[in-house]
């Protein structure tokens, strides 16, 4: 049970490899919001050298939510280090993947098909299933065995007797062996048999439903994933356009050209906020699913894709 990859049963090693990638997830999430709240940080200040007066209270207003995010985010880092190394066991990467990084490091097969090739070999969850099948199997053999093999029972006996009528004496002994072969009629014993071999097709049954169920979630889950890293391609050359205006935005700033900001740069600014929040949701969306893939398959533990040895 230990060494299952089922990431819902708890103490398990699936259960343990879901928190602790959750976690170094999480630490990868805040740092690249980090980084932008860092970008942003500059730009602002950048802005607010620049600006009249009725731009300046708009910008303030824009540097006091930043403290807020600055504030919370190095809170949501503090218990993010706790969290990874309670699950990990060991202190987190002092220099950490990005997310790009990560999900280029969690290696799965090419499509679904291979990916059941793999998991009929591999899947706890179906091994689990056989290793039933296999116990209910060898269990009605024994209940059959016992409802119609006879049971053998040897009695032995010994008899000794002596006489003295006459003055002499007189001993016998005799001995007897006795075999007896006995068949069990009791009506419960064929209740058992009979339950036995209920269990070993309900067993059969979850057998082949545990395979079954592999194959859609395989199959459902690929076309999922292509579709998110599509979109995430789509999102990227969204947030390309808004990195370059943006870029721009600040190359004009820089060289002292008036740009009203509260037309065209704030506007620029945020579109830029939100198509980095986007693709950082998708990222961690498609690392989420190659997980789950890998734990399905089977493979989680050939390559978990983080550098630890916690697992």
């Amino acid at each position: 049970r230990y060494n299952s990859s089922n990431a819902l049963i708890p103490n398990t090693r699936g259960s343990i490899a879901r928190q602790v990638s959750t976690a170094y997830v999480s630490l990868l999430e805040i740092k690249e919001q980090k980084k932008y709240l860092d970008q942003l940080a500059g730009i602002l200040k950048l802005m607010m050298s620049v600006a009249d007066e009725n731009e300046k209270v708009l910008l303030s207003q824009r540097m006091d939510d930043l403290k807020t995010s600055l504030l919370s985010n190095s809170s949501k880092m503090t218990e993010a280090l706790i969290d990874f190394k309670y699950f990990a066991t060991v202190p987190a990467p002092a220099e950490m993947q990005t997310l790009e990084q990560v999900i280029d490091s969690l290696k799965i097969p090419v499509n679904a098909d291979e990916a059941f090739r793999i998991a009929v070999q591999k899947s706890p969850n179906l091994k689990q299933a056989e290793f039933e099948l296999e116990a209910a199997k060898q269990n009605y053999k024994s209940e059959k065995a016992n409802l119609y093999s006879p049971r053998v029972s040897l009695a032995t006996s010994i008899n000794r007797s002596g006489s003295q009528s006459d003055g002499s004496s007189s001993n016998s002994r005799s001995v007897s062996i006795g075999v007896m072969l006995s068949y069990t009629l009791d009506p419960a014993t064929g209740y058992r048999d009979s339950a036995a071999s209920k269990n070993v097709e309900a067993a059969q049954r979850d057998s082949d439903g545990a395979t079954e169920e592999l194959k859609f979630e395989i199959e459902s889950i690929y076309p999922r994933l292509d579709s998110m890293q599509q979109i995430y391609r789509s999102q990227l050359e969204s947030l390309n356009n808004a990195e370059v205006n943006l870029a721009n935005l600040v190359k004009k700033l820089q060289g002292g050209e008036k740009i009203d900001l509260q037309k065209f740069g704030l506007p620029i600014l945020d579109n830029q906020r939100q198509q980095t929040f986007i693709c950082l949701s998708q990222k961690i969306e498609i690392l989420t699913t190659r997980f789950s893939i890998q734990r399905t398959v089977g493979t989680l533990f050939d390559n978990v894709g983080l550098e630890l040895t916690a697992f």
